[in-house]
C-alpha cells in the first residue's frame, strides 16, 4: 500500500513539473520583416490562441522600438509604451495581457537601424 502511495505521489510530481514547463515556454505567433521608415507595421493573428503573455525578438539586424499596440477579439486594445533598442537575437519584456485574451493583431511602431541588414521582428506568446 505504501509503494502505491510513493509511485502515485511520484507520477503526480513529474506530471505537475511537466505541466508548469510547458506554460513557462514561449511559442512562435509570427514574424515580420522591418521596414526602413517610421510608418507603423500591422501584424495579423489568430484571436482564438489564448496567451498570458507576449514578447517581441528581433532578427537579422537592430530595431528601434517605439510602442507596439494589441487588438483583442473582443475589440479592446492594449497600449504598450516600450521604446528602446533591440539588439539582433534580444527580446523584450514579457508584456502581461489581461485574463489571457486572445490577440487579433499587433500594431507596431518601430523603425530599422541600418539598410544594409535587413531586421526581422519575432512574435512569441505563452
Amino acid at each position: 500500500m505504501r509503494r502505491a502511495g510513493v509511485t502515485f505521489l511520484l507520477a503526480a510530481l513529474c506530471a505537475s513539473g511537466a505541466a508548469a514547463q510547458s506554460q513557462t515556454r514561449w511559442r512562435f505567433v509570427a514574424s515580420r520583416m522591418v521596414q526602413y521608415s517610421a510608418d507603423p507595421d500591422v501584424i495579423r493573428m489568430r484571436g482564438f490562441e489564448r496567451s498570458r503573455q507576449v514578447r517581441l525578438c528581433a532578427r537579422g539586424g537592430a530595431v528601434e522600438l517605439i510602442a507596439f499596440e494589441l487588438r483583442f477579439a473582443n475589440d479592446r486594445r492594449q497600449d504598450v509604451p516600450i521604446r528602446g533598442m533591440l539588439r539582433p537575437g534580444a527580446c523584450t519584456r514579457a508584456v502581461d495581457l489581461a485574463r489571457g485574451r486572445g490577440v487579433t493583431e499587433l500594431r507596431l511602431f518601430y523603425q530599422r537601424q541600418s539598410r544594409q541588414n535587413p531586421a526581422w521582428i519575432r512574435v512569441e506568446a505563452r
